[in-house]
């Protein structure tokens, strides 16, 4: 009979041990890594005719949450990129982000550096940096999948569109 119990026990025990761990409460599971398309520029009126000038355009960013406190209302991402700025001086973005808010919709705040890598013309020396502060808005499903941003700030008004994972 000993025998017995010890074996239900055992097998009950290792069994329990193998199940898998319930799933995280809704809002506290939230992609670590989304890739994002983005174009900021200013929009000046010169005349009649509106143009634009002065872009930063970024092919692809690629940024990784670093940091959240427990109830996941505020998170830190680490941000870099390649990109153009100025219709022509073309470097890399190193950006930190940070985002208020614990379900799809965000406030967000980008601090960071455009470092400039090789130019056409506009007599900029590579390696000059180019402060990038934005104030805007993220929407991103905890769980992930499409991301698209809006923001106003050193680059003017920008949008952004991706996919988180």
């Amino acid at each position: 009979m000993k025998r017995h119990l010890f074996f239900l026990l055992f097998a009950f025990l290792t069994f329990r041990s193998l199940a898998q761990a319930p799933p995280p409460p809704e809002g506290s599971a939230t992609a670590k890594n989304s890739i994002t398309i983005g174009w900021s520029g200013w929009i000046y009126a010169d005349g009649q005719i509106s143009q634009l000038l002065l872009g930063i355009y970024s092919p692809l960013s690629y940024d990784r949450k670093v940091w959240t406190n427990r109830t996941n209302a505020f998170s830190v991402r680490a941000r870099g990129g390649v990109g153009i700025l100025f219709q022509g001086v073309i470097g890399t973005e190193v950006v930190a982000t940070g985002l208020l808010g614990k379900r799809n919709h965000q406030l967000l705040l980008d601090m960071g550096l455009f470092i400039s890598v090789w130019e056409l013309g506009y007599g900029l020396s590579p390696g000059i940096p180019y402060p990038l502060v934005n104030l805007g808005y993220r929407y991103q499903r905890p769980q992930g999948g499409f991301v698209w941003r809006a923001h106003v700030g050193t680059t003017g008004l920008g949008l952004g569109a991706g996919w988180a994972f």
